[in-house]
């Protein structure tokens, strides 16, 4: 019978395995992005924000660049 620190402990570990698969997905996903020209896309809880392909971050994308997005 496990005890309650045991199952605890058992969820936390749990929970670093998931948290890791996330994070290597999303780095994997982020390098895909830039590979494709894409822009990576974040949020701080009220603004969104997009990183280019090439590293500038921004508030907003220029009409072209979402026109070039369309057409691939």
């Amino acid at each position: 019978m496990k005890t309650r620190r045991q199952e605890s402990k058992s969820i936390y570990q749990e929970m670093i395995e998931i948290l890791t698969i996330f994070t290597k997905a999303v780095r994997k996903a982020q390098a895909e992005n830039r590979k494709l020209g894409l822009p990576n896309v974040f949020c701080d809880g009220e603004r969104i924000f997009y990183q280019l392909p090439d590293g500038r971050i921004t508030l907003r994308i220029s009409r072209s660049l979402l026109h070039g997005f369309a057409k691939k």
